[in-house]
């Protein structure tokens, strides 16, 4: 009888080891490449419990009460999933020391999918360390009932911020039905109501008004244009609190001081904020201390400043609106029109008759002037009113073409470079902004060089407002350095449409992405992924996105508007 009784925990063992896998998704066992035990130390069930999952594709490592180990070792993975088994049976297992340590190592994510054998279910209880736990921990504990064994799925939101054990009855199995499963569902569907939890979420505000509330000075969209990248955030973190029925406590930042590595992420490390509603820069030292949750939205800085006309006049703008070609065709029908006429008037009563007379008048009439003499013969008036008639066509066509030229010239923009912005000798400022200084820390050369040129200038000279730089670009001349969707909404007020077509941006931060962090305890960064994937997937993110930002002014280079053109500008 007793040995019947430990072929049945066997069995039960490797089925329980197969419901962790049918829990996840799986549809074969061989998804879980790996088990590692903590047994009671009987030889021969750990000797059979090898070989069946072996038969499987399943290798296994197990663990006696006794055994020497690195636990970290044991138990750490990176790149696979890992089954965790615990059997509680035995009076001088260690439970607590396995559950603490793995919650230290924050070992209930989706890597992991544990397993515990338990006598009952509130021994179990008072063995487990919950810190660690998650909505995505897969934490299945077995007790046996009469002749069969009762599964509970255990799981806790965030013990840190109020959360409760959850305890579901999840399957039972006996010898003869095997195993028959109650949830069904994936465990983020079963766990998405937070039934209000609480989650702490900052950022950094750098205009917020003393006299308005943080929620009030946050949900106003009428007025984002220097704080829009918070608010964008704050506006989706809101839509993840809805979604999943958290309760949002919200806090904000206001000074710099006293922080190692700024106060939102200083806050993440110690672990007093759960998300960060300010978008950041992805780099990789931050990766160390924090974790992306998700990028949201693009992101660059640039100098922005008018590329003004040629003040100088240049002998191409003369002979541009022709070919060649016509130049000397043009040429060729002077010297006959002028040889012709020069004959025609030899017969004539005109005192002048040689042929700087007749090149004279010809090029009278082509520009559009007077003739030397009057000629009184039929053949000469004939000639002249020929010749006048060239030249009025001609005239009227270069005309047209050189208008038409100035109006097609393009603008002698500079190309997207640092090095060529430091070569053209503008004065510069910029917007002060914290990114400026992420931007200074980069090893770029064509950084280090703009660097070395950008910390000769005064504070008090390049650092202002961007209403004020903005008005400063419009007397040319003059760079500012900003977040461009800050100034486009006083480009927008400001520039007319010349201006407009006239702006040049060279970029010092290149288009990138930023994102939203989350703390690494990991409480909430999965379904915050989840939830932002759903709000970009509904069109919800790029609404968000259009309504907070201000727009790209646009260059309308068409017919509707008319201004006089000359051979150079002033």
């Amino acid at each position: 009888m007793q040995n019947r009784k430990q072929t049945i925990d066997l069995v039960h063992e490797e089925e329980s080891m197969k419901s962790v896998v049918y829990r996840s998704g799986c549809t074969s066992i061989h998804m879980i490449p790996a088990v590692v035990g903590f047994s009671c130390g009987n030889i021969t069930n750990d000797f059979q419990m090898i070989k069946m999952l072996n038969d499987v594709g399943i290798s296994v490592s197990i663990k006696g009460p006794s055994a020497e180990f690195n636990f970290l070792r044991f138990l750490n993975v990176n790149y696979w999933k890992l089954g965790v088994f615990v059997d509680l049976r035995c009076q001088d297992q260690n439970a607590t020391v396995i559950f603490d340590k793995s919650s230290d190592y924050r070992m209930y994510d989706y890597a992991y999918n544990w397993f515990v054998l338990a006598p009952n279910i509130s021994y179990c209880l008072r063995k487990l360390n919950d810190t660690a736990f998650s909505v995505i921990t897969d934490f299945v504990v077995s007790v046996p009932n009469y002749d069969y064994y009762e599964l509970y799925d255990i799981y806790n939101p965030n013990k840190e911020r109020g959360g409760t054990l959850n305890i579901t009855r999840y399957a039972i199995w006996n010898e003869d039905i095997g195993l028959k499963v109650f949830l069904l569902e994936t465990k983020i569907l079963r766990r998405w109501n937070f039934h209000k939890l609480k989650v702490i979420v900052a950022g950094a505000l750098e205009q917020k008004p003393e006299n308005t509330s943080l929620l009030e000075y946050l949900e106003d969209h009428d007025n984002v244009n220097l704080e829009d990248w918070p608010k964008i955030g704050f506006t989706l973190v809101q839509l993840l609190t809805n979604i999943f029925n958290f309760s949002l406590h919200a806090k904000a930042f206001t000074t710099w001081t006293d922080y190692t590595n700024g106060p939102l992420m200083d806050s993440l490390i110690d672990g007093s904020v759960d998300i960060g509603y300010q978008p950041s820069l992805i780099i990789h030292r931050r990766l160390d201390f924090a974790k992306v949750l998700m990028e949201i939205m693009p992101a660059r800085t640039c100098f922005m400043f008018l590329t003004l006309p040629s003040t100088t006049i240049q002998f191409s703008s003369i002979l541009r609106p022709l070919a060649w070609n016509s130049w000397y065709m043009i040429f060729f029908f002077f010297i006959i029109c002028s040889s012709v006429f020069s004959f025609i008037t030899k017969s004539d009563r005109i005192e002048n008759k040689d042929y700087g007379n007749s090149l004279l008048t010809t090029l009278g009439a082509i520009c559009q002037q007077g003739a030397q003499n009057t000629p009184f013969k039929f053949a000469s008036r004939i000639a002249l009113f020929q010749i006048g008639v060239y030249g009025l066509l001609i005239y009227n066509y270069y005309s047209a073409a050189i208008v038409s030229a100035r109006l097609n010239i393009p603008l002698n923009k500079l190309n997207d470079s640092l090095y060529k912005l430091v070569a053209s000798k503008m004065k510069l400022g910029s917007e002060d902004t914290v990114v400026t200084n992420i931007i200074l820390q980069d090893h770029n050369p064509e950084m280090i060089y703009f660097k070395n040129y950008w910390l000769r200038i005064p504070q008090q000279k390049k650092i202002m407002s961007v209403e004020k730089g903005v008005i400063k670009m419009m007397h040319g001349g003059f760079a500012y350095h900003s977040i461009p969707e800050h100034a486009y909404y006083y480009i927008n007020n400001y520039f007319d449409q010349k201006m407009i077509c006239q702006l040049t941006e060279i970029h010092w931060l290149r288009p990138t992405t930023v994102a939203l962090y989350t703390n690494r305890k990991g409480h909430y960064h999965e379904v915050g992924k989840i939830g932002l994937m759903k709000i970009f997937s509904t069109g919800l993110l790029k609404r968000e996105l259009k309504r907070t930002f201000a727009q790209k002014p646009y260059c309308q280079n068409d017919g509707n508007s008319v201004e006089s053109k000359i051979l150079y500008s002033e």
